[in-house]
């Protein structure tokens, strides 16, 4: 079935749990001021479904948090949160500024919590604001959800590395838990470096503006105005210094993997570009994963949050 993408910025939603949500369409209750929201995700809805009606494709859009951790086979793990949605007729964009919590979190053997979601999407047939037995999944999201409620070391993380509490947007192409039960790996230490980094992240238009690297619009994510990464094997001469390795599906074939070193970070602010760049927390590099791109389809894959090392 054919896929169309549609623009950010078309219209948008936002919800408070005791009440923002302007839709494309009507509010779905009242305006009030909610202070500042916890995370703000911006997304678009593409795709088509059989099981919508033409006269009016509504779709909702919620969170739903694992009980199982990062390593979800099913939907059946997955649980509606309805507090945190948004919905319209498809084709629609929306923000979804998000000033609740999770309902649901994976608990480690020293009480440690951390909630690990995404955003689904489904045809909400009677309209009552939640996912009823019968009612389809219609659409799912690369991106995973995170939330610790307090810091996270290194080995209590599900993304092998310090947090502070609060919301994260990040891709899934990180790696999955090891079997007995630890954070993925780290990755391995950046050599003392020459300055074949210096350009990473940098807007481009063709690869002599990143040379020695080259300029990518499609890793990961779209890139918008482009972005300078490192092929890998690294050029003859270049380190990894300021870099990290990141291997990811191909947008277009997902059977085939990539692999770029791109610009590490810390913090959003060292990436030095803006919206939809940050620095995701799960690799701690610098990639354009704040969009939430929610395909739809009558034949959804199985959720896959992370990769096996």
């Amino acid at each position: 079935m054919a896929t169309l993408t549609f623009p950010l910025g078309t219209c948008a939603a936002a919800l408070g749990l005791a009440g923002l949500l302007l839709g494309c369409g009507d509010p779905l209750v009242d305006r009030q001021f909610q202070g500042d929201p916890l995370i703000s995700v911006r997304g678009n809805v593409s795709g088509a479904s059989d099981v919508l009606p033409l006269e009016k494709p509504l779709v909702r859009i919620s969170a739903w948090w694992s009980s199982v951790g990062l390593q979800v086979s099913d939907y059946s793990q997955l649980v509606e949160q309805p507090s945190i949605t948004t919905q319209s007729t498809v084709p629609f964009s929306f923000t979804l500024n998000v000033f609740d919590t999770p309902t649901l979190f994976t608990q480690l053997p020293d009480g440690t919590r951390y909630a690990v979601g995404s955003l689904l999407g489904y045809y909400d047939q009677n309209e009552n604001g939640r996912r009823d037995p019968g009612e389809p999944l219609v659409g799912n999201t690369r991106r995973v959800l995170l939330y610790a409620p307090q810091p996270l070391t290194i080995s209590q993380s599900p993304l092998g590395r310090a947090l502070k509490p609060g919301y994260y947007l990040t891709s899934n192409s990180f790696a999955c838990p090891s079997s007995a039960g630890g954070p993925p790996p780290m990755p391995p230490p950046m050599p003392p470096g020459s300055g074949c980094s210096q350009k990473l992240s940098q807007a481009c238009t063709e690869n002599a503006d990143c040379a020695p690297g080259i300029c990518v619009r499609d890793f990961v994510s779209p890139w918008p105005q482009g972005g300078c990464v490192l092929p890998d094997p690294l050029p003859m001469g270049c380190s990894a210094q300021g870099a990290v390795r990141v291997t990811a599906a191909s947008m277009s074939d997902p059977r085939r993997e990539t692999t770029y070193w791109v610009k590490a970070c810390s913090s959003s602010e060292d990436c030095g570009r803006s919206f939809p760049y940050q620095c995701d927390a799960s690799l701690a590099a610098c990639l354009p994963t704040q969009v939430v791109t929610i395909s739809l389809s009558d034949s959804l894959p199985t959720p896959r949050w992370c990769r096996q090392p």
